[in-house]
């Protein structure tokens, strides 16, 4: 008995601490937005509303399979200098096939983060977003790209 009463506790203590770090419906509807905006402009290869998706002072860091960094780029022109050599040189961004999200807003609701899995020609990778809300808007501050085995 003492075991099922302690355990209901622990259970009640965990849920209300999982609910009291959740960030509002109308919020998540608003990363979500960032998120899917991002994909549509990967995806059409239109850069402007690509870089509207991060904030100025971004860190994009890219990773090879074995966790070794390849490139990391500090601000978001620099990754949007990046990003147009990008889809000058290849054609096949709009074949691209993304995972659906998964979402941790409980961890860190003043920074929320989702992970998508992207793959395409047979190449399989992950892209770990961090969001921050400034201003009343929210957009990436962080983002990992991980090239996959």
């Amino acid at each position: 008995m003492r075991k099922t009463i302690v355990l209901v506790l622990f259970l009640i203590v965990l849920t209300c601490g999982l609910v009291a770090a959740d960030i509002p419906l109308s919020e998540r509807a608003a990363i979500d937005l960032v998120v899917f905006t991002w994909i549509d402009a990967l995806k059409s290869e239109d850069i402007d509303r690509f870089g509207r998706t991060y904030w100025p002072d971004v860190v994009h860091t890219s990773l090879l399979p074995n966790g070794e960094v390849n490139e990391v780029y500090r601000g978001r022109e620099s990754l949007l200098r990046a990003q147009r050599e990008a889809f000058r040189q290849s054609d096949g961004f709009a074949d691209i096939v993304y995972s659906d999200p998964d979402r941790d807003f409980a961890s860190h609701p003043e920074k929320p983060v989702y992970t998508i899995v992207g793959r395409a020609g047979g190449v399989m990778w992950e892209d770990t977003f961090q969001l921050e809300k400034r201003g009343g808007e929210w957009r990436i501050a962080e983002h990992v790209f991980v090239l996959l085995p």
